[in-house]
């Protein structure tokens, strides 16, 4: 037995309306909406959708996960930071959502507040699922170019856990570019 629960509108844009991800246990809605001319992070929980990328890091910005606190991770661009690259590494630009490339960072959003987390040296990363008890897990670059692109500014990136203050890369058997895509309560993570 079930029941569907109708999260509303979930965008204004008919061409990109928005997308949920991921729902935690306590009910939290992690994705994205179109916010106007914008692509923002957002939760829905009973019924009620929360800008979480207003004012973001001031860009657009989209949410992967969510815990059942109601801390979501997520990337996000960042305005403030480093506009050297040409990457776009969030893909919002192919979207239609940014006129240029802009940094991608990965974010956690709790207390009210969207709060970027470290990269491994590289400008972009995405976080792309967080635990009950804060682990999260993503991608990051690093200042090593990578072999496989043609384009000197491409970076390579490894996954990464992130945990309060620390950031850890996780081991890697090659020189390829890795993701992390999930991660259990018991810290396993694929």
């Amino acid at each position: 037995r079930y029941t569907i629960q109708d999260l509303g509108v979930v965008g204004t844009n008919a061409n990109q309306p928005g997308q949920p991800f991921v729902i935690s246990n306590s009910g939290w809605v992690s994705g994205g909406a179109d916010v106007g001319a914008a692509l923002h992070a957002v939760l829905w929980r009973g019924g009620a959708m929360i800008d979480i990328g207003n004012p973001g890091l001031g860009g657009n910005s989209m949410a992967f996960g969510v815990n059942e606190r109601g801390h979501a991770v997520g990337e996000a661009e960042d305005t403030a930071a480093d506009l050297s690259t040409t990457e776009d590494f969030c893909g919002f630009e192919a979207m239609g959502y940014s006129s240029s490339p802009t940094p991608c960072v990965p974010f956690i959003w709790k207390e009210g507040k969207m709060v970027p987390l470290k990269t491994l040296g590289g400008v972009n990363g995405v976080a792309n699922q967080i635990t009950s008890w804060a682990a999260i897990v993503g991608y990051a670059e690093n200042r090593k170019k990578d072999p496989g692109c043609p384009s000197p500014q491409i970076y390579q990136f490894k996954p990464v856990i992130w945990f309060e203050d620390w950031t850890l890369p996780l081991p890697e058997e090659s020189a390829a570019a890795h993701l992390a895509s999930s991660i259990n309560e018991w810290g396993q993570v694929v």
